[in-house]
């Protein structure tokens, strides 16, 4: 199973192009700090219980602070069928080291 890493470069070469969703695995403190403009929060640990509301045929990009966990969430999520998730490559800290600013997700 290889999974599909992007980096922010690209991610923002598709946002300009595309909806496109982006989902922060981060915990709350973390994504409180902010996150990527548009993205929503849905924490790795509840990814099991929450991915009934993940499209399967979509694009779903999955960021995380490193790209650790979301590369955590992408296998799982491919392990139960998904085929459109992509990793982030260096999370929001490559993002943040590629020039890119941050917004606050609403409450």
């Amino acid at each position: 199973m290889t999974i599909k890493e992007i980096g922010a470069n690209e991610l923002v070469s598709m946002m300009a192009g595309q909806s496109v969703r982006i989902i922060d695995v981060r915990e709350k403190f973390e994504v409180d700090m902010g996150t990527i403009e548009s993205a929503e929060h849905i924490p790795l640990r509840t990814i099991p219980t929450k991915m009934s509301g993940i499209d399967k045929d979509s694009p779903v990009i999955i960021i995380c602070r490193s790209g650790n966990r979301s590369y955590q969430a992408c296998s799982f999520l491919m392990s139960k069928g998904y085929e459109n998730v992509i990793n982030l490559r260096g999370g929001v800290t490559g993002w943040a080291r590629d020039g890119y600013g941050f917004a606050q997700l609403a409450s």
